[in-house]
């Protein structure tokens, strides 16, 4: 992608816009998006805007652009669906002649925290308050990086851009479509600005493990006063963001993260959570600039609502790279009233939805690493025990950061353990601030049969989601 030297965006396609913003600060961004009545200040002074139809991603709408580049790397999926390079030209013809009618804003960014593997982004986009969420998210450089600055991604987000499905070769008139092979990013149909954080973790996770070596991961992670570092995995909900956040410890990000040979380095510059997004230095305690060493603690958090699988146990590394692969969790999505049954969730490696290799690739990496370093790996559920969801209760949150407290202190490291009967895990018989009795979750349930039938069906589930990986 050859960068604009004129503050012209032409050599995109972008020809004779109405007027260009370059690289304005928050508070520009801000007054314009108020302007343009698509937003309004809080009480609080923070800016708050709706994202119109679509308030989440829509990973059913996201494309990958099939060329001799990714045909044969890309695992194709219902979360990765071929793109015709014929298509992309299409779109990206009709995209950049709708951008050349609107009044645009440029936000030059980064990802990667560790400069070694620094990716320069450009985004192209109409609203301005989308350039807010891309500052708030994404690494920002400093003036003088700005100057010369030389993008490799280009990302066009045209939020009033409506697609014709049939003609464009296309599910809707939304979509997130990735061309490898050109480093563009085109985004349409949609004001949900998560579609762009999504997609550049997507080439990321693309890039860093075939051209880097290194393991990109969707995780929190924080370091302690020793510089220990840890780092933990969770599907929404399963308590990611509010265990890594420990006052105890500095945060070196909530998300996603890389992993090279000897760090941990966070691939954004800011947090996005509860619909919100800021600077990560508006977190006191975080780490600038944002790395780690090698984690000695890896937590792999599940929100259990069948309550059968303990509060804690400890992985080998067959076990680790099995429940990364598999990304267990559970929700309760019942409205009506008794519709209590837990629904099963699997995300390959925590992340499936941003996954543009096969999950193996990710796992086969984890366990390489796990076996080059003493590192130790966890299995937390911060769901329910002495029942399943509408019978039993839920962890108290004081149980499971005294759990990983203990880990992280090394207080674990001399109890005894014993193998769970039907999962193999194994299991403290002790730990600091827990109950005893909490930690082997047969001893929580009243009625043990009853108990070791829903241990055997969740263990099914497992089998039955795995199969799909018994050829590799």
């Amino acid at each position: 992608m050859i960068s604009s030297k004129d503050n012209s965006l032409e050599y995109s396609g972008i020809k004779g816009s109405k007027n260009i913003s370059w690289n304005l600060p928050v508070s520009e961004l801000i007054k314009e998006s108020i302007l343009a009545k698509q937003g309004e200040l809080t009480a609080s002074g923070a800016f708050a805007c709706s994202t119109g139809e679509f308030t989440a991603r829509s990973p059913k709408d996201n494309y990958i652009v099939a060329d001799s580049q990714t045909e044969k790397t890309v695992w194709w999926a219902e979360v990765n669906q071929k793109l015709s390079p014929l298509s992309f030209e299409r779109i990206y013809q009709k995209v950049t002649s709708y951008l050349s009618n609107q009044d645009l804003y440029v936000k030059d960014l980064s990802a990667c925290a560790d400069k070694n593997y620094k990716l320069n982004i450009r985004l192209v986009t109409e609203y301005a308050w989308q350039g807010i969420f891309a500052h708030n998210l994404f690494l920002r450089p400093q003036a003088e990086e700005l100057v010369n600055f030389k993008e490799e991604w280009l990302i066009l987000s045209a939020p009033g851009f409506v697609a014709d499905p049939k003609a464009d070769g296309l599910r809707s008139k939304n979509f997130t479509v990735i061309n490898f092979s050109k480093k563009i990013i085109l985004i349409g149909g949609t004001a949900y600005p998560g579609e762009i954080k999504k997609a550049v973790f997507t080439v990321l996770n693309f890039i860093l493990p075939q051209e880097r070596n290194v393991l990109p991961m969707q995780c929190s992670a924080n370091v302690g006063k020793n510089g220990d570092t840890a780092i933990f995995f969770g599907l929404s909900g399963t308590g990611k963001t509010t265990l890594s956040a420990d006052p105890a410890r500095r945060l070196i990000g909530d998300d996603e993260h890389g992993w090279d040979a000897n760090s941990i380095f966070n691939l954004e510059g800011g947090n996005s959570n509860t619909r919100a997004t800021y600077p990560i230095d508006f977190i006191k305690n975080a780490v600038e600039p944002a790395l780690g060493k090698t984690p000695e603690n890896i937590f792999f958090l599940t929100t259990d609502a069948f309550g059968v699988l303990p509060p804690v146990s400890k992985l080998n590394a067959r076990q680790a790279m099995y429940h990364f692969i598999s990304g267990y969790s559970s929700k309760i999505t019942g409205t009506k009233t008794g519709d209590t049954e837990p629904q099963i969730t699997f995300s390959a490696c925590f992340g499936e939805l941003a996954l543009p290799l096969h999950p193996v690739r990710y796992a086969s990496m984890l366990g390489e690493k796990l076996k080059s370093a003493s590192i130790n790996v966890w299995l937390i559920n911060t769901g329910w025990t002495g029942g399943s969801y509408g019978k039993g209760e839920r962890i108290k949150l004081a149980y499971t950061r005294a759990m990983i407290t203990a880990i992280l202190n090394g207080e674990l490291a001399h109890v005894a353990f014993q193998k769970h009967k039907v999962f193999e895990l194994v299991l403290p018989l002790s730990c600091p601030g827990v109950p005893a009795a909490l930690l082997n979750p047969e001893n929580t349930w009243t009625d043990k049969n009853e108990y070791l039938v829903k241990a055997e069906n969740l263990a099914d589930e497992f089998a039955r989601n795995f199969r799909q990986y018994k050829e590799h």
